[in-house]
C-alpha cells in the first residue's frame, strides 16, 4: 500500500500536533519550578518574621524599656512636646517638626535647624505667650500688623520675651526691622486710623515740648526702659524716635482734616 499525499499530510499535522503539546509540558514544567522556588522564598521570609516577632515579644516581656520608648519626649520642666509644638530653645521660639527616639533619650527636630535638640534642652511656649490681638497664634513668616497701623509687617523671628509674652522681630516692605509682643499683633488688617477729635495743632505743639516718657503717658517709676512698650528693645528705635514718628503721623493727619474742611 503505498503513501498517498493525504496520508502524508495527516502524518505531518500530527507530527506538528506532538511538537506543540511536547513545547506546552515544558512550559508547565517551568511554570511549576517557578512556582516552587516563589513558595520557598516566601516559606524563608514569614520564617524570619516570625523570628523577628519572637525577639520583639521576648524584649516585651522582659521589659526592656518599653514604657520609655511608648512616651511622649518631655522638655527641661517635664512637660509632654508633641509635633507642632512651639519650645523655647537658646532664647529663640522655634516649631517641633519632628522627634527621634535613641533607646536612651528623645530629640527634637526644630524648623530651620539642620541637627536634632535633646528634648530636656528646650522649654515648652506656653499657648498664651503667641496669641495675638486677634486670638490667633503668630507664626514665622505670617503677615501681620502693629497695634493699628495698616502697614502690612512679616514676622521674621520669635524669641522669649518678658511679661509672659514672646518678643517677634518685624520686617516691613523696606526690609527694615522692628519689634513687639505678640499681644499687640493682629492678622486682620486695621481700619484706616481716624484722628483723634481732640487732637488740634496747639495740643502737638505743647505735646512736642514734653520728653519722650510723659508724651506716651508712661511716669519713671512705672516701668524701667527694657519693659517700656515705645523703648528699643521692644521697637527697635529708642523712645524719643518713636514720639517723633508718632508726632508726624498726627501732624499728617490734622494736615488731612484742614484739607478737608477748607
Amino acid at each position: 500500500m503505498g503513501i498517498t499525499e493525504e496520508r502524508i499530510k495527516r502524518i505531518t499535522e500530527q507530527a506538528a500536533a506532538m511538537k506543540a503539546i511536547g513545547k506546552a509540558s515544558v512550559d508547565v514544567s517551568g511554570e511549576l519550578e517557578s512556582l516552587v522556588f516563589d513558595n520557598a522564598a516566601m516559606k524563608t521570609e514569614i520564617r524570619g518574621l516570625e523570628e523577628a516577632n519572637a525577639r520583639l515579644r521576648e524584649r516585651l516581656n522582659r521589659g526592656e524599656n518599653h514604657e520609655a520608648y511608648m512616651k511622649l519626649p518631655v522638655d527641661a520642666d517635664g512637660a509632654a512636646i508633641h509635633v507642632g509644638d512651639a519650645v523655647y530653645f537658646e532664647s529663640e521660639v522655634a516649631k517641633v517638626c519632628g522627634m527621634r527616639w535613641d533607646g536612651a533619650s528623645w530629640s527634637l527636630s526644630l524648623h530651620d535647624r539642620a541637627e536634632h535638640t535633646a528634648s530636656h534642652r528646650c522649654r515648652l511656649v506656653p499657648t498664651a505667650a503667641l496669641i495675638g490681638a486677634d486670638g490667633v497664634s503668630i507664626g514665622v513668616g505670617d503677615i501681620v500688623y502693629l497695634d493699628a497701623d495698616p502697614e502690612p509687617l512679616q514676622v521674621d523671628l520669635i524669641y522669649a520675651g518678658s511679661m509672659g509674652y514672646c518678643t517677634v522681630r518685624l520686617k516691613n516692605s523696606a526690609g527694615i526691622y522692628t519689634r513687639a509682643d505678640a499681644s499687640r499683633l493682629s492678622h486682620k488688617k486695621p481700619e484706616p486710623l481716624q484722628p483723634d477729635p481732640a487732637d488740634s495743632w496747639e495740643k502737638l505743639e505743647e505735646d512736642a515740648k514734653k520728653h519722650s516718657c510723659e508724651y506716651f503717658g508712661i511716669g519713671s517709676d512705672n516701668a524701667s526702659c527694657d519693659d517700656c512698650l515705645y523703648g528699643s528693645r521692644q521697637t527697635g528705635r529708642v523712645c524719643w524716635q518713636n514720639a517723633r514718628r508718632d508726632m508726624l503721623a498726627r501732624a499728617k493727619k490734622l494736615a488731612g482734616i484742614e484739607e478737608a474742611q477748607r
